[in-house]
């Protein structure tokens, strides 16, 4: 079923183990579980997954832990031969903003469609499951997207090598 509005991606998801930057970040201002609105999300994060284990935990925490509150998480297992589906439903019992869809393997692309036809946020913004965003994130690309009445807004992101 589609939606009556418009659905805009928020921010572009750049290579893997990114953390990005924002040159401008405003004061935080926490709010309570009770004024997240779960039906109405400001931002919808789209997460395709698979075989993702050793780093998930981590995106997944990197999305928890964003300063704007009112987002929902969306991962989408693309039928993952690894323990994901099973990592992501634990999560998801514990945040009512996370959505977990299991899905035979299709690809990333398929599963990213899968998301965004099941996301409600007013933008939508792919995330890797192997990318790390900086807490301030969503809300910095949020306002910025409200500020200049944007339909896609683009960040930087920093690149860490592994070691060894």
């Amino acid at each position: 079923m589609k939606h009556s509005y418009k659905k805009w991606m928020l921010g572009l998801a750049v290579s893997s183990v990114a953390i990005l930057s924002f040159v401008m970040i405003k004061r935080n201002v926490m709010i309570s579980a009770e004024e997240i609105d779960y039906d109405n999300p400001k931002v919808s994060i789209v997460v395709p997954v698979y075989k993702a284990e050793d780093y998930l935990d981590v995106c997944v925490d990197s999305l928890q832990n964003q300063t704007l509150k009112d987002i929902e998480m969306i991962f989408v297992d693309d039928d993952s031969p690894d323990n994901c589906l099973e990592i992501l439903k634990g999560y998801a019992e514990k945040d009512k903003r996370i959505k977990v869809i299991h899905q035979k393997n299709q690809g990333a692309a398929i599963a990213r469609q899968t998301g965004t036809d099941a996301a409600r946020g007013e933008y939508i913004k792919y995330v890797d499951s192997d990318d790390i965003l900086d807490k301030r994130a969503c809300k910095k690309c949020y306002e910025e997207a409200k500020k200049y009445n944007a339909d896609i807004v683009v960040h930087s992101a920093y690149n860490f090598a592994k070691e060894g």
